[in-house]
């Protein structure tokens, strides 16, 4: 009988102990949820408080209202400002089995956002709500064994913006839905989406010192729809994010900055050097590490800026060889570096093995950023009248003779990177990188500007293009779809603009795959995966035959909820903000 009540006893204290910080429910379904609700129950105790100071985070009671939710939830959310200096804490969740985590999230501002992980997380993921004040956004963080993992929860790296988070759910998924989980997870099918981070906001904005911080724009993508990551690195030109040995790092040399995010970005890149950290390294090999197939991007003419950015992006190659600038009609410069001339060509191209050095899968020429490429310099000239009798100048600036004749330069710039990745590949004994471009939004700016994509897919010049809205410009898809079909050559659309509701995510992904895209491209994804409500579209949507079964994921993989109470002030009605 002793031995029954010990047994008894014991499992009365674990549950108390398992349970005291959350509520255990049913949904409408009847299936358990776990709320932990009450946040002020993170450890260390030491740094909660439930006043505002410079060293700990605060905890503010709360409660919801929402006639449309499956519960209302009364407990207690954490925040930390700016200027405070909270540490790091963690959730204990004491729990086994695979579950899917939602969190609670809240926001006043843009900026205000919560870093997460699980214990065997190597990076936090950055979230944020993406409705405000009287709101909580409930939201699908991601699907995980938690056998002997915690909630480690920290502020934004660089004092972005204020840290809230309200409460965490667990749903706990059966051996049917984990197989599924794992099968989806191997299904390379549905691996169609490229990830294009700009490898220039996430200095400006978070001032990254530590590996960590790096690998936060990379860890968001395990486990999605995502096969290709690529990365820019840097301003684009020869101005770089990582220790190049071909021109400059961001901000060297400078002693003001014309933005606040510019320091930034030459004050992260001081430090990540001192402790010896290259991010173009660590983000290849953690790509690599989670499945991705990692490209380095270059912004194809970012030489150069006008005043007040010409200190922090012109690089040494513009600076000092005016003599390969483009010129205009009338002989003026044009602020570019013309692919008329091979030096610039070469230039370029030593770039390309500088990146091929990182053992990656592609280079990604972002010939949007930005035409032109190459107008009225002495080669087109000469080479122009030698070969017509005639001043292209004297032309109408798109002559179709002259048109066809600058894109010749791109082109044997095209084959001359195909023959150094040719020569690299056979030199390594490695996998031949492949090469993605960007175009512009249609048939007459690429003709305009020498970019002769049809010919480099038919020639198999390049295994990916990525149709882009060049300067606000309406994408025709279908001339990308004919000029690439019967090719080797895979057709991405980019999904534009950067932020819409799912259900418009979703409408566009069908539109295009009806039309006979094959995948769909994320131009600065960096600036989407921390609004967990649409990227909980987005990282599902290389699902190409599933998408039509789908509606939006509202009340699945978001909701938003009201908010009756923050602290004692209720602000479901005659809310206090309305003053200010």
């Amino acid at each position: 009988m002793k031995k029954y009540l010990k047994v008894f006893i014991f499992i009365l204290v674990f549950f108390i102990i398992n349970t005291s910080i959350a509520q255990i429910i049913k949904d409408v379904k009847g299936k358990k949820l776990i709320i932990f609700n009450d946040m002020s129950q993170c450890e260390p105790k030491s740094a909660i408080s439930d006043k505002q100071n410079l060293y700990n985070w605060r905890a503010v009671d709360f409660e919801t209202i929402d006639s449309l939710a499956q519960y209302n939830i009364k407990g207690k959310m954490l925040m930390a400002d700016p200027e405070n200096n909270a540490p790091d804490i963690t959730l204990k969740l004491n729990q086994k089995g695979w579950y899917s985590i939602f969190v609670g999230l809240f926001r006043i501002y843009p900026d205000d956002g919560i870093r997460l992980k699980l214990t065997n997380d190597k990076a936090t993921v950055f979230v944020k709500a993406d409705n405000a004040y009287e709101y909580i956004d409930e939201v699908f963080w991601k699907n995980a064994e938690l056998t002997g993992q915690n909630l480690i929860i920290k502020k934004p790296f660089n004092n972005q913006g204020t840290a809230y988070i309200a409460y965490v759910k667990l749903v706990p998924l059966d051996n049917k839905e984990i197989e599924q989980i794992k099968k989806d997870a191997e299904n390379n099918s549905n691996k169609r989406l490229i990830a294009l981070n700009d490898g220039h906001g996430i200095f400006y904005s978070k001032k990254p010192e530590s590996e960590e911080a790096i690998l936060e724009d990379v860890e968001p993508y395990k486990n999605t729809d995502f096969d290709k990551l690529y990365w820019c690195v840097g301003a684009g030109g020869d101005v770089f994010t990582y220790p190049t040995s071909l021109g400059k790092v961001y901000g060297d040399n400078m002693e003001s900055y014309p933005r606040d995010g510019d320091r930034t970005i030459a004050e992260s890149m001081k430090i990540l050097n001192s402790k010896g950290i290259n991010s173009v390294k660590e983000v290849v090999g953690y790509a690599k590490e989670n499945g991705l197939k990692i490209y380095l991007s270059l912004r194809m003419e970012a030489f150069m800026c006008h005043q007040p950015w010409d200190g922090i992006f012109n690089g040494y190659f513009y600076d000092n060889n005016p003599q390969l600038r483009c010129k205009d009609i009338d002989g003026s410069e044009i602020a570019r570096m013309s692919f008329a001339y091979d030096a610039v060509q070469n230039f370029i191209i030593n770039i390309f093995k500088e990146f091929a050095s990182y053992n990656i899968h592609g280079i990604s020429m972002l010939y949007t950023r930005g035409a032109p490429y190459l107008l009225y310099e002495e080669p087109i000239i000469k080479g122009f009248i030698a070969k017509y009798n005639i001043n292209p100048r004297t032309l109408k600036e798109d002559d179709e003779r002259l048109l066809n004749y600058r894109s010749e330069f791109m082109d044997n710039f095209m084959r001359k990177v195909n023959l150094t990745l040719d020569s690299i590949s056979k030199n390594t004994g490695k996998e031949r990188i492949k090469i993605s471009v960007h175009g512009l939004n249609d048939y007459k700016n690429n003709h305009f500007f020498g970019l002769n994509i049809e010919k480099w897919a038919k020639e198999k010049m390049i295994n990916e293009v990525v149709a882009y809205p060049w300067n606000g410009g309406v994408i025709d898809v279908d001339y990308y779809v004919n000029i690439t079909k019967n090719t080797n050559c895979s057709l991405y659309v980019e999904m534009m603009p950067r932020s819409m509701p799912p259900a418009k995510y979703k409408e566009k992904a069908e539109e295009l795959y009806k039309k006979g895209v094959y995948g769909l491209s994320f131009w600065d994804t960096n600036s989407r995966h921390p609004k967990l409500t649409q990227w909980s579209m987005i990282r599902r949507l290389g699902h190409k035959d599933e998408l039509e079964k789908w509606d939006d994921g509202n009340g699945t993989y978001f909701k938003k909820i009201r908010l009756k109470y923050i602290g004692q002030y209720r602000v479901d009605k005659y809310p206090p903000g309305d003053c200010y």
